[in-house]
């Protein structure tokens, strides 16, 4: 029996600086699981960039994710978020990819000049904009 997809696969991306999921991002997880939305975390911050390509193959193959978040929490997991961010884009095209994180909400407008895989930055609380996402609701800005 096939899994279902999940509706949003997270990226905690490599970082020898802060190899750590913000607690929030847990929060975040728990509160769409109970409103029935499909989530998982990949936590990629003690991995080298190569153990986390294929980290990421496995995750994404196995969870066929409907949406990516990539977690940018941090500016010294900024390397990170650009590495998984590419890895995602050329190897799933059009695949929405998202962010949030303190470092994503003030530099938001930057990375969606920059980031050419991003779909878009969520800013301040992320429970609402991350259910209509993972629901593919209209977002209005």
């Amino acid at each position: 029996m096939a899994t279902a997809p999940l509706d949003l696969l997270i990226f905690n991306p490599p970082s020898e600086e802060f190899p750590y999921v913000p607690v929030g991002t847990f929060a975040l997880c728990d509160w769409l699981n109970r409103q029935g939305q499909r989530v998982r975390v990949v936590n990629l911050g003690q991995v080298s960039r190569s153990e986390a390509h294929a980290q990421i193959d496995r995750a994404m193959e196995s969870s066929a994710p409907r949406n990516v978040g990539i977690i940018l929490n941090w500016k010294e997991t900024l390397s990170g978020f650009l590495a998984v961010g590419d890895k995602v884009h050329r190897t799933w095209p059009g695949l929405p990819v998202w962010t949030g994180g303190l470092t994503a909400g003030f530099y938001a407008e930057e990375l969606l000049l920059r980031a050419g895989f991003l779909h878009g930055v969520v800013r301040g609380d992320s429970e609402i904009p991350v259910q209509a996402i993972c629901s593919r609701e209209e977002l209005s800005a």
